[in-house]
């Protein structure tokens, strides 16, 4: 734990166990005050490779669900454009993916052109 964030450590035992002095303490006490650490402490989130606390990832799925109920209430919601970006894609840090639209003739895929260029015009 000390070897991937010594800073995360000493700020975890202060937090939790208001150890401010990590020295003080025998080696067998602080490593089991180590491994009581909760998930959201800073050390176990470096360590399981956590971006996110529970409760901020349960914040962002409310937020995210919310977004979207009023989003289906807009023109745009209803003509599924313009979604709005997902709060946990931010935070998971993923990347957009882009939208695949796929055409059965070349008349589809003209039409969607011709309006694609008339909403630009």
């Amino acid at each position: 734990m000390m070897a991937s964030d010594p800073d995360a450590v000493v700020c975890d035992m202060a937090e939790t166990y208001h150890v401010y002095d990590m020295r003080s303490i025998p080696l067998r006490t602080l490593a089991a005050f180590a491994l009581g650490l909760g998930p959201d402490s800073r050390t176990m989130r470096r360590i399981s490779g956590a971006k996110a606390t529970r409760t901020e990832i349960l914040l962002a799925v409310i937020a995210d669900g919310i977004n979207t109920l009023v989003w289906f209430k807009t023109k745009d919601g209803q003509k599924r454009r313009n979604r709005p970006k997902r709060m946990m894609d931010f935070i998971m840090g993923k990347q957009e993916e882009t939208e695949v639209i796929s055409f059965a003739t070349a008349e589809e895929f003209e039409e969607a052109h011709r309006k694609i260029v008339m909403e630009v015009v």
